[in-house]
């Protein structure tokens, strides 16, 4: 009889544990219970203990036959090992089966950019988004003129035309930098190296976006420009080297010249002294010194010559040099207004989304940019102490949390 009625208990037990499990939400493992919970608090073959008791200011729950129950900054588990150790030492029951889940989380609060400040009740998984959701979604400054439907029509337009020439202005400051950093580098790429580039490296042939159209381009024109820097670059090299040659071989002449000179000028002295003594005609003396006079314009000629070139190699460095200074110069004008460009097409979006998110739309999926993305903070109380989270949209919510939002300015178009 003894053993039936064991029996019988144990079974009354293993339901009575199996309808909590089933009805009652499964709390987080490592969620504590704080006040303003509300603990489902159930002990087997005792029914008047079973009820739902929130958590009061002091931290304590009130059960029957024990009284209060300190329960905040403890675990379920560590909740239930009290409330027996409780009825235990009270001598109400011997061996008792006590389940405490929760059955109501404390809410959250969410403030702030929101239609409705207030509480949010808590459920696990909640997010930022959700709560927004339930607190009726943002709520635009009023420095924002709500705007009609029609022009939501054109709003959209003008986003995506200001977002495809903001991705041109992207592309052509990317294109820009690759520039000065090539133009800054050392002169090393040669045409042929150009033209070899792996097929990999080279722009996509069939942009399936405009914004790819943009960017291929843009790297065919930067491929371009790379090509005709190290052209230019090679002809010069050339054109010096060419030079150096023939300074080399004018010097070289220049040096037979003055020995073929001296033996001119030494033949006419050998001459002169025969012609007075009588032995040699004065004819042929002055053919000497006419052979002496064209050999001195010869190599006349020749220091000429050899200037000349030195005058060409120098004016070909010196081009050379002008030509990638006034491109560097070019560049970083360009680089400068695009700067400028893409500050004030910001701007602009910034503009359009603001009248956007006043007609409570979000912007185009296809202009890549956020209407607005509001700023969350997050307050978490952790026992006495508050710290301050920051969160995003996506970011899971705890029980008690104070969620702060905010808008960024929004410009005034």
């Amino acid at each position: 009889m003894k053993r039936a009625m064991k029996g019988a208990r144990a079974a009354v037990a293993l339901a009575a544990l199996l309808l909590v499990q089933t009805f009652v939400a499964p709390a987080h493992a490592e969620t504590l219970v704080e006040r303003g919970d509300v603990l489902y608090v159930s002990v087997v073959g005792t029914p008047e203990m079973t009820r739902d008791a929130r958590v009061d200011a002091d931290g304590r729950v009130r059960l029957p036959l024990v009284g209060g129950i300190a329960v905040a900054g403890r675990n379920l588990d560590q909740i239930s090992a009290r409330i027996k150790a409780a009825l235990v030492d009270g001598n109400f029951l011997l061996d008792p089966v006590v389940l405490v889940e929760i059955s109501t989380y404390r809410p959250i609060y969410i403030g702030g950019a929101v239609k409705r400040s207030g509480a949010v009740p808590y459920e696990p998984g909640l997010t930022v988004r959700h709560a927004l959701i339930a607190a009726g979604g943002l709520e635009t400054t009023t420095s924002v003129e709500p705007v009609g439907i029609g022009q939501v029509l054109e709003l959209l337009a003008r986003q995506r035309a200001t977002s495809l020439s903001l991705a041109q202005t992207e592309s052509e400051i990317l294109r820009l930098k690759a520039q000065l950093a090539l133009a800054d580098a050392p002169a090393q790429t040669t045409p042929d190296s150009v033209e070899n580039t792996p097929a990999d490296s080279a722009p996509s042939a069939d942009p399936s976006t405009p914004v790819e159209t943009i960017q291929t381009l843009d790297s065919a024109l930067l491929r371009d420009l790379t090509f005709q820097r190290a052209a230019n670059l090679a002809y010069a090299k050339t054109a010096v080297k060419l030079a150096e040659v023939e300074i080399d071989v004018l010097e070289q002449q220049a040096t037979f010249q003055k020995h073929e000179q001296q033996l001119q000028h030494d033949e006419v002295e050998r001459t002169r002294k025969l012609v007075e003594r009588g032995l040699v005609p004065l004819p042929q003396l002055m053919e000497q010194q006419r052979e002496d006079s064209r050999l001195s314009r010869d190599l006349l000629e020749n220091y000429a010559f050899a200037a000349r070139a030195r005058q060409s190699m120098e004016r070909i460095r010196h081009e050379t040099s002008l030509e990638a200074t006034q491109t560097r110069i070019k560049t970083r004008e360009a680089y400068r207004a695009a700067l400028s460009q893409r500050a004030t097409l910001q701007s602009e979006l910034d503009i359009i989304a603001g009248h956007l998110l006043a007609a409570g739309q979000k912007s185009d999926p296809q202009s890549g940019i956020s209407a607005v993305v509001p700023d969350v903070v997050i307050y978490r109380r952790s026992g006495n102490e508050t710290r301050q989270v920051q969160a995003n949209m996506e970011s899971n919510l705890e029980p008690g949390d104070i969620v702060e939002l905010s808008l960024p300015d929004l410009p005034r178009g």
